[in-house]
């Protein structure tokens, strides 16, 4: 149970690392990034195991991803270039459409 519990910190951190250091350079391929980010987090809030850490850790998990998104949104292109041009930016669209879509389940 203990590799569930590590599993499910590390995702969570590596998310917002990612979101806040690297996000999609397009403004679609970054509101793609935070929408899967939020599902994620939020599976994880709600079915995660909460055993060791206190209970205010997932509220802290969310700050920090809210402090990521913030981050993330100035280091992204202006709205004229809303769409990816390239197989990376949709591989990117992609991923986390479908960290999104799993989330939800």
């Amino acid at each position: 149970m203990s590799w569930i519990f590590a599993i499910q910190l590390f995702v969570q951190q590596i998310l917002t690392v990612w979101l806040a250091l690297v996000p999609a350079r397009i403004r679609l391929g970054f509101v793609v990034q935070v929408i899967g980010s939020v599902a994620v987090l939020a599976v994880f809030t709600l079915q995660g195991i909460w055993l060791v850490p206190p209970w205010w850790a997932p509220f802290a998990f969310i700050v920090a991803l809210g402090a990521a998104a913030v981050m993330g949104w100035r280091r992204t292109r202006p709205l004229s270039k809303f769409v990816p041009d390239g197989w990376g930016g949709w591989t990117i669209v992609m991923l986390f459409t479908t960290l999104g879509a799993g989330g939800r389940s």
